[in-house]
């Protein structure tokens, strides 16, 4: 009866390995569709709005001019970071799809001697940074360009 048991343990771990691996693999999906689409947005749409401003305003103190170009360099960083979190947010889904794979092949006696719980724990840091990166970027490219826009009307 422990055997039955144990059988039947084993297959509904395997199922939830399954299931898992499936998630991570739609997980890795999803990741390229997320917020990022609505940073690269903004911060092309940021940009654009900066520069046909400079273009109309010719008349603008040097200080005001160095402020736009930081806003602009800060939008521009956030679009790179961006595609780099992507490359890692994949990165970390297709290792984490890899580690159920391995799980499953483990529980039915598949010899494989790849190891990628540290990889994966790996990109899913470096996604985190570059998001926090991005994120932060925009931030402080809204803040400028709305001091940019306070200094120009008053």
């Amino acid at each position: 009866m422990k055997e039955k048991k144990d059988t039947y343990n084993e297959e509904r771990n395997y199922r939830n390995y399954e299931a898992f691996r499936e998630s991570a693999l739609n997980n890795m999906f999803y990741s390229m569709q997320r917020i990022d689409l609505i940073i690269v947005s903004l911060s092309s749409g940021s940009i654009i709005i900066i520069l046909n401003f400079l273009k109309e305003v010719q008349t603008l103190p040097i200080c005001t001019k160095v402020l736009a170009f930081i806003s602009l360099i800060l939008f521009v960083l956030s679009i790179i970071i961006n595609v780099l979190s992507q490359f890692t947010a994949h990165k970390f889904h297709s290792k984490e799809a890899d580690w159920a794979l391995q799980e499953m092949n483990d529980m039915n006696n598949i010899v494989s001697d790849e190891n990628n719980a540290n990889d994966s724990k790996i990109w899913n840091t470096f996604t985190i940074i570059a998001n926090i990166f991005s994120v932060t970027f925009l931030a402080l490219g809204f803040i400028l360009s709305l001091i940019l826009l306070g200094i120009v009307i008053f």
